[in-house]
């Protein structure tokens, strides 16, 4: 699909868009309707899912964002992970998903819940209960390299409390471990909050303004220079 990219002083770093900011789940199916952009992470309710990247294993599993825990999804986990979509408020699933449908198809949840083995799925859980959600798709990236498709979304009660970036940490170094060499996400243009974190983090990230959503691009340490790959709007979307 071809995107045409454009300049927005409304959004940062220079981002493209049309103002605001939100970005698609990572892989995960639509369930209709045009995608829309980041959240904070997670695949998309349309058309596949998309997700964010890091490790599981600082000190006990229980750390600095308000003493969640962290761990692969499982298949065990559907059911709270279709609770735990359908408990989100509508803006937080738009911002997701791309819609605020709820509640979620099977196909979105067997990819949330990394059932359908495409994709690399973790949960934030604080007393048994699912706070936090973020997957990794891989795909193809500059000249055949490896990249990952990434979404992230937080509960509604649990962000800005450290959650969204500790469990992206967690999902970006795995993808590292597996020689992910770029990650990609679409993320709505009403999505500020998304926008301005991958601005600060990742200010080389190369932006892409098309089919109502910006798409970002993320080169890992490591990674060398080339053409754009074949990923992008197929897997995931952040929330």
């Amino acid at each position: 699909m071809n995107r045409t990219q454009t300049h927005d002083p409304r959004l940062p770093g220079g981002v493209p868009g049309q103002g605001g900011g939100g970005t698609r789940p990572a892989a995960v199916p639509r369930q209709g309707g045009p995608r829309q952009a980041v959240s904070g992470g997670g695949p998309r309710q349309g058309d596949g899912p998309r997700r964010p990247a890091g490790v599981l294993g600082r000190g006990s599993g229980q750390d600095r964002a308000a003493g969640a825990e962290y761990r692969a999804a499982r298949a065990a986990d559907c059911e709270a992970i279709r609770s735990f979509v359908a408990g989100l408020s509508p803006r937080t699933r738009l911002l997701r998903f791309f819609t605020p449908v709820s509640p979620p198809s099977s196909a979105v949840v067997r990819a949330m819940c990394g059932a359908d083995g495409t994709a690399d799925v973790l949960v934030a859980t604080y007393g048994g209960a699912i706070v936090a959600h973020a997957m990794a798709a891989e795909c193809v990236g500059p000249g055949g390299s490896r990249a990952a498709d990434i979404g992230v979304v937080v509960a509604d009660d649990w962000q800005d409390r450290g959650v969204g970036s500790e469990i992206l940490d967690r999902l970006i170094a795995r993808a590292a471990a597996r020689a992910v060499r770029f990650l990609v996400m679409d993320v709505l243009p009403e999505n500020g909050r998304m926008l301005a974190m991958i601005s600060r983090r990742w200010p080389d990230a190369a932006y892409e303004f098309g089919g109502g959503a910006v798409s970002v691009r993320v080169r890992l340490p490591g990674a060398a220079t080339g053409a754009n790959g074949a990923c992008g709007g197929t897997a995931h979307r952040a929330a």
